[in-house]
């Protein structure tokens, strides 16, 4: 080959076909990674999500929503477990974030960890006190049979703008609770308000 050929193939295979095999081989970024576990977790295709968010999570470790996007799909998918695990490695890398607590709180019921998750309740009224979430921690309450906070959870929700289905909801907690304390007369009143609630 004459040199003034190879020369002229070497400055190709250098400036053009190097930087190609190069980007080429270059790897995701997180961020394009989550994007596409969003997509993936919009289109209901949760398994794929799930691989996404993996991916993304080996790139970078510190990004909390990664970790309670991967949790929300656990839970839709019935794995409770990961689910729970996962959203506490977004509670450790941000104690301040309501959803993860609401996310694990959710993973914990599935569980039937009742104590656990009035614990995320607990937090979570703390960092977002809402109607919605003292419904929630009631619920909990009724079940691990402490009927005192179910009632204090339910007077506190009352005027906080519950829908009529929650609303409902809370008066017959409150009513279950009466109940169980042996409060007939408080028992009758909180399921008349409850029926007069049904459609």
């Amino acid at each position: 080959m004459p040199p003034r050929r190879f020369f002229l193939l070497l400055v190709y295979a250098t400036t053009i076909l190097f930087p190609l095999c190069a980007v080429a081989k270059t790897k995701p970024s997180p961020s394009a990674l989550i994007a596409a576990g969003d997509q993936f977790r919009q289109n209901q295709r949760y398994k794929d999500a799930i691989d996404q968010y993996g991916k993304a999570i080996k790139l970078d470790k510190r990004h909390a929503k990664t970790y309670q996007y991967r949790a929300d799909c656990e839970l839709i998918l019935g794995d409770y477990k990961r689910a729970v695990a996962d959203a506490g490695k977004s509670i450790k890398l941000n104690p301040q974030d309501p959803d993860a607590f609401s996310l694990r709180a959710r993973a914990y019921d599935q569980l039937k960890e009742y104590k656990q998750e009035k614990a995320d309740l607990d937090r979570l009224i703390t960092l977002q006190p809402n109607g919605s979430n003292l419904l929630l921690r009631a619920q909990t309450n009724l079940r691990l049979k402490d009927y005192a906070p179910v009632i204090n959870d339910c007077n506190n929700a009352i005027n906080s703008g519950l829908s009529r289905p929650e609303l409902a909801q809370l008066y017959h907690l409150r009513s279950d609770a009466y109940k169980k304390l042996g409060k007939k007369r408080e028992y009758e009143e909180e399921l008349a308000k409850y029926n007069s609630l049904q459609p």
